[in-house]
């Protein structure tokens, strides 16, 4: 009997043995698990995307002697070796990079594109008569920093030319502001002023250029401003143009005409005023002919008697050319 009980003692024995085993091993398993999961996502589980830079640039194209011109105008310095420049001319795209730029001097950039840096992309297609665009794509990160109209052919015109890419938006009280924030119309972009006392202004140029743009003529142009000016408190608004960039003529105003105030972006839309500039067939012009178009400046006033903190802001200033 005696033999009895300890053979069954020590079969328990055997089967707790068995058991603290098994969760010994269950217990390093999961420990290794979770070591390396700790190791993989902890370092190299999570992979940040090329910073693309943010960078102002301003262009310009000479068709005479077959050049565009790219200058750094301001924000991040770019490595030339991540930049690609594709220009499209007559629906054909031609790609530049490092290799093909060149300093307005003939001679090889640096490797860093920096401020007051000016690339310089010589080639055949970059021509008058025809439409071309360009793209500067910032390649690690395969993003588009800047994407511009260079120039549009005869008869190619924009339904609506604005400042951007090649006039200049001013703020008389902070001086020049950027000209894409008044190229489009509900963009999120536009440009906010407080107003001091007396007379606080925009002025806004197109920089066109009618041979460049095949312009030879026109039949009629006609502005369009998009504004608000908040609570309807401002003692005068002006809307003027001037076309030998001293002399201003009036084409609307508050007290005199029908230069409203508005609340929002949206209320001055969906009152469509659209302002002629030059129509024979009513005997509007302001603009007699292309050379006085060229000069071309829009300028948007407020009027206070005392400083009140007051703002306005403008979402777009474009012309149309027909």
């Amino acid at each position: 009997m005696e033999g009895k009980k300890c053979r069954a003692i020590g079969k328990d024995c055997q089967a707790v043995s068995e058991v603290y085993g098994q969760l010994f091993m269950i217990g390093i398993i999961v420990l290794s698990f979770s070591t390396i999961a700790l190791t993989v996502f902890s370092d190299g589980g999570a992979v940040d995307p090329p910073h693309t830079p943010r960078t102002d640039l301003l262009e310009e194209i000479d068709t005479g002697n077959n050049k565009l011109y790219i200058t750094h105008s301001g924000g991040e310095a770019i490595d030339l070796d991540d930049i690609k420049i594709i220009v499209a001319a007559d629906r054909q795209q031609y790609e530049f990079s490092k290799s093909d730029f060149k300093d307005p001097e003939g001679n090889e950039l640096d490797d860093v594109f920096i401020l007051g840096d000016c690339i310089v992309i010589s080639d055949e297609n970059i021509k008058s008569g025809i439409d071309i665009d360009m793209l500067l794509v910032h390649t690690p990160s395969q993003q588009v920093i800047q994407r511009t109209v260079l120039q549009r052919g005869p008869g190619k015109l924009p339904d609506w030319i604005t400042p951007y890419p090649y006039g200049s938006v001013y703020d008389s009280t902070s001086g020049w502001s950027s000209m894409e924030l008044v190229s489009e119309i509900n963009d999120g972009l536009s440009i906010t002023t407080v107003a001091n006392s007396g007379q606080t202004f925009h002025t806004y140029s197109f920089g066109l250029d009618a041979d460049e743009m095949g312009i030879s003529g026109f039949s009629k142009i006609q502005l369009k401003i998009i504004y608000q000016t908040g609570d309807d408190s401002f003692d005068e608004l002006k809307l003027e143009i001037s076309t030998d960039g001293y002399n201003w003529q009036q084409i609307d105003s508050r007290k005199e005409g029908n230069l409203k105030e508005h609340d929002d972006f949206e209320a001055c839309k969906a009152e469509n005023e659209i302002y002629t500039l030059y129509d024979p067939t009513n005997n509007v012009n302001y603009i007699k002919n292309t050379d006085e178009l060229e000069e071309l400046m829009i300028r948007f006033s407020v009027f206070e008697n005392e400083e009140s903190g007051k703002e306005f802001s403008v979402d777009f200033v474009g012309i149309h050319i027909e």
